[in-house]
């Protein structure tokens, strides 16, 4: 297939910001008729239900003054997915037979899906690229599709080892490791012919809210933990109330604790101090929205620094989003779904979608009109279990 030029069309700066049209109510036909037909197909819907949100969310995103377009359809990933699963139910199969000639019947069963469910979980990288492949190769703009080249295995080599070495840094690494990980997919995506190129380097990624964000995880765990043990203390001395013979009285466990903890929760006559027990809890609801504005700061300053290496065909892309717009986004779509019950989930995807794409900006905008249709292979099938994964 001969590669075409796309004919040149206006590419002012006016319409370089990538911005979100959908309405809220659009979002809610929807998801209704998403949880109807899935009820009445036992989930098999599901598939379709997914083409059809990210059609109407892709065509009303808008990048340099013109729609985007999602092609994927729910078959193709239905296919893929029953393929999956019989290949699956195949490989347990095999397992249980070759396990039951050195296990016991009951034994074997249980080391089969062990095995399975490590195996999963070790490919869950490939399947969340494999994933990403797809949904770019269903993706395009005035008629030019994305695509992304590259490995899912070299990538699944950098999502374990980046998080080996996170856990092994205890998390001080992570701004740097999450940076490694990200670069990789980014460099690897295209529109047409033309690659999206990435100058940000680990070394430059931002630490200083990091650590905050950091120091204060770390307080929060601590406080979340003698909260946990709080809380057993008390369902103790609740079962020893009501005359369980098996509850350890407080003196006994005061006895196993160290002194630290002991003095912390007990006082002198060995009873439960509940003011300890209530400060502790007072503390974690104060704790907890503070962790969450430095988790969004450090998160915005991320996105910004993530965007703002990002090039494509000589346009910047560029990014403003700020932590308090990054904290009302979160706390008011964590209330949302917390008392609908989920409900308004179409009101917080609307909101997020909102609030992200208009975030972004792209420009200068006259390297796109030199964009070409890739000839670049693209997978005849959908995205398998993987459309669960990412």
């Amino acid at each position: 297939m001969t590669s075409q030029p796309i004919a040149p069309q206006d590419m002012a700066s006016s319409g370089s910001n990538i911005q979100y049209h959908g309405k809220v109510g659009d979002l809610f036909i929807i998801y209704l008729k998403y949880v109807i037909f899935s009820t009445l197909t036992l989930g098999i819907y599901y598939f379709w239900g997914e083409a059809q949100k990210r059609r109407y969310l892709w065509s009303q995103t808008s990048f340099a003054g013109e729609r985007l377009e999602y092609t994927g359809r729910g078959m193709e990933t239905f296919k893929s997915f029953m393929l999956f699963a019989l290949a699956i139910i195949g490989i347990f199969i095999v397992l249980f037979f070759l396990f039951s000639m050195f296990l016991s019947v009951e034994i074997a069963p249980v080391v089969a899906s062990y095995l399975i469910t490590f195996s999963l979980l070790l490919l869950l990288p490939v399947g969340q690229y494999f994933a990403l492949r797809y949904r770019l190769t269903r993706t395009s703009w005035r008629g030019v599709r994305g695509n992304l080249t590259g490995s899912a295995w070299r990538y699944m080599g950098r999502y374990w080892g980046s998080g080996i070495l996170s856990v092994l840094t205890l998390g001080l690494m992570t701004p740097r490791l999450s940076t490694w990980l990200a670069i990789y997919p980014l460099s690897q995506t295209k529109l047409g012919n033309t690659p999206l190129e990435v100058t940000a380097k680990p070394g430059d990624a931002p630490y200083k809210s990091y650590i905050l964000y950091y120091l204060f995880s770390i307080v929060f765990g601590v406080l979340v933990y003698f909260m946990i043990f709080a809380g057993m203390i008390m369902a103790f001395e609740i079962m020893a109330a009501s005359g369980d013979p098996f509850a350890p009285s407080p003196q006994d466990i005061y006895a196993m604790l160290p002194p630290i903890l002991g003095d912390l929760f007990f006082t002198a006559e060995g009873a439960v101090s509940y003011s300890t027990i209530m400060t502790l809890y007072i503390l974690v609801l104060l704790v907890l929205p503070i962790i969450t504005v430095f988790s969004c700061w450090w998160r915005a300053q991320m996105f910004r620094f993530l965007a703002g290496n990002l090039t494509l065909a000589g346009g910047q892309f560029r990014s403003d989003l700020t932590a308090p717009k990054l904290f009302r986004l979160v706390a008011l779509n964590f209330l949302i779904t917390v008392f609908s019950l989920g409900l308004l989930y179409p009101w917080t995807l609307h909101r997020t979608m909102r609030y992200i794409h208009g975030s972004l900006g792209y420009g200068p905008t006259e390297g796109l009109e030199d964009l070409v249709q890739n000839s670049d292979p693209r997978p005849s099938y959908g995205e398998g279990l993987a459309e669960f994964a990412g």
